[in-house]
């Protein structure tokens, strides 16, 4: 990767940290640098590498082969628009918009953070996505809470990028940007105390494993230690959380242990048991959207739109398999957009998010605070490793719309800084 100059000037009115940022911008590692180079690649290829194929290949599953075919049509269209994508030349200041800001981004940042934070726990307290809500022995107890969950929830995720964007600025230390993702962690960990689900927790945090890493924040061998020391206690956690369930009044199977959870080679395998694409047979259901569909749930609230399908392709595919539409089933992001719609629908579709990907990180060129925003709402959403396809395709449009108030406050302080 060509090194970045930095101009004497960088931080003039920051804090003084930003040569340290700039250091860890501009010097990466060779994994970090390859990560950069093959952005969507790296993203997609990581949960595979750690945690979807070595229980494969360590317990004989016969489907392996079916799973790295699949996982292989989407690599091939991310690679080649990783590779080919135009390199776009280095700027002599990479950073030069964060010198239009001042502290006052690492405030902001703070607050977006913290907020969302404060909502996610207190919806959940009230029954939000709750395991006893979704089975229908508890109501949420305030819905006004809920909604703006609903409204702001992405807000977590977008403060993460607005932070980073900070640090690199010189606005705040590597302390205060930890300090900031931190709270959002424990935001989601209380939430699952009341909600009994940990997938939001994990989500989160391979989303910052990731996002974090790109930016050369986190070495890589903070994460093997990570996963060592999360497969350590997964059982512990997953007994406690079994445990939370039955005092709720949910029926827990005792068929399924901890480390069947982890067995996610063999819930992607079942998609064998389905044709290829799928019938859309799912009434009710959005299945395979279209551009204005997914502008049309990414953009307009469904309260204005109340008759619209409802988007859950976990419930398509349970009810696929022969369960409810009460229950979600899913197989992973890759792997479930080739059932729903084949190889070529899989092979363009991620062609499509490396775009995105590539168009927003520029190469590094010029980083700015929306910039930043955009690129964790895409790492979190359509290509996060947990991530149900196309919903949160749709659900990125959506935060997306929902961060107008962000780009807002951002434009209020640039213009407030600038005018010291």
């Amino acid at each position: 990767m060509t090194a970045i100059k930095s101009s004497g000037n960088l931080n003039s009115s920051s804090t003084g940290r930003g040569d340290d940022a700039l250091s860890d911008f501009a010097r990466p590692t060779r994994l970090v640098a390859f990560f950069r180079r093959l952005p969507t690649t790296t993203l997609v290829l990581a949960p595979y590498l750690l945690l979807f194929l070595p229980p494969a290949f360590i317990f004989g599953n016969s489907s392996v082969w079916f799973l790295i075919k699949v996982a292989l049509i989407a690599l091939l269209a991310t690679t080649l628009v990783d590779l080919f994508w135009p390199r776009t030349p280095q700027m002599q200041d990479p950073k030069a918009i964060l010198k239009r800001y001042d502290r006052r981004l690492f405030h902001f940042a703070f607050i977006v953070v913290a907020f969302s934070s404060l909502v996610r726990f207190l919806a959940a307290l009230a029954g939000k996505g709750s395991v006893a809500v979704q089975t229908g022995r508890a109501e949420m107890s305030s819905g006004y809470i809920g909604t703006l969950d609903s409204l702001i929830g992405s807000w977590g995720i977008a403060g993460v990028g607005l932070a980073v964007a900070a640090y690199f600025g010189g606005y705040c230390s590597k302390k205060e940007l930890f300090l900031t993702v931190g709270i959002g962690v424990a935001g989601t960990a209380l939430g699952v105390v009341f909600t009994q689900i940990t997938a939001p927790l994990f989500s989160e945090i391979t989303f910052l494993t990731m996002f974090l890493l790109f930016f050369g924040l986190i070495r890589s061998r903070l994460i093997l230690i990570g996963i060592v020391v999360v497969l350590y206690i997964w059982p512990t956690i997953f007994e406690i959380r079994n445990q939370w369930r039955v005092e709720s009044g949910v029926r827990v199977s005792d068929e399924v242990s901890a480390f069947d959870r982890l067995r996610f080679d063999l819930q992607f395998a079942r998609a064998q048991e389905l044709s290829v694409p799928l019938e859309d047979t799912a009434i009710g259901f959005l299945q395979n959207p279209n551009v204005l569909d997914i502008l049309r749930y990414g953009i307009i609230p469904r309260f204005l739109d109340p008759d619209r399908d409802l988007v859950s392709t976990g419930q398509v595919i349970n009810m696929a398999l022969g369960g409810s539409e009460t229950s979600a089933y899913t197989f992973g992001p890759v792997t479930t957009i080739y059932v729903l719609g084949g190889s070529l629908y899989l092979f363009f579709y991620y062609a499509l998010l490396a775009v995105l990907v590539n168009w927003v990180w520029k190469n590094g060129a010029l980083i700015t605070p929306v910039r930043l925003l955009l690129l964790a709402t895409l790492f979190s959403g359509p290509l996060g490793w947990f991530s149900t396809q196309p919903d949160t395709l749709i659900g990125a449009v959506q935060d997306v719309t929902a961060s107008v108030p962000l780009f807002i406050g951002l434009y209020l302080i640039r213009r407030k800084s600038e005018r010291h």
